[in-house]
């Protein structure tokens, strides 16, 4: 007959396997990399499952729960709720245009140091996209023309007529997906 410590030794080492068995089970249904693409492919199965990424000194660097998204907190609440400062695109130029590239962007540093400069449109908004266009020196004007004809993506101002800054200053516009309007002077 068996030594009965052995065999309470055997059914615990069993009992630990099976929990790893179904811990591994939890963890392939939570986390799956796609052979063909090499995607990592979180909660595939759409499981009731929070899904958190910690960094060195934050437990909730990014976390996801259900149709929110969290950086720098565990409990989001809003779609998509920072704690922190958030950068975004931006760029600086000296060249006028009416169809200045914002696919990436959305802060404009006007430099006028060479001369005026005219911005009569943008190009590549996006629906919902806000982008501040500034003048950052004080030499010669920063002109932005309202409804101009030739402009990609037309810029609206409020009143309805052109704005020229000569000194430092801007505007804050949205887009509706094909044109921009004028939310307010900076």
């Amino acid at each position: 007959m068996p030594d009965p410590s052995a065999q309470a030794q055997i059914a615990e080492l069993q009992s630990k396997v099976a929990r790893m068995d179904a811990e591994l089970i939890t963890l392939t249904r939570a986390l799956h990399i796609d052979a063909a693409t090499g995607d990592i492919i979180l909660n595939e199965e759409g499981l009731n499952r929070n899904v958190r990424v910690e960094s060195i000194d934050n437990e909730n660097m990014l976390f996801v729960d259900r149709n929110r998204v969290g950086v720098k907190t565990g409990t989001p609440t809003t779609d998509f709720q920072v704690n922190g400062a958030i950068a975004s695109g931006a760029t600086n130029t000296a060249i006028g245009s009416d169809a200045i590239d914002v696919d990436t962007v959305n802060a404009i540093f006007m430099t006028t140091t060479g001369g005026d400069i005219t911005i009569g449109g943008l190009r590549n908004g996006v629906f919902g996209q806000k982008v501040t266009i500034t003048k950052i020196t004080a030499a010669n004007n920063m002109i932005v023309e309202n409804n101009e004809p030739g402009a990609t993506q037309k810029i609206f101002l409020s009143g309805n007529a052109d704005k020229t800054f000569a000194n430092y200053g801007g505007v804050n516009l949205i887009c509706n997906g094909t044109h921009w309007f004028e939310t307010s002077d900076t």
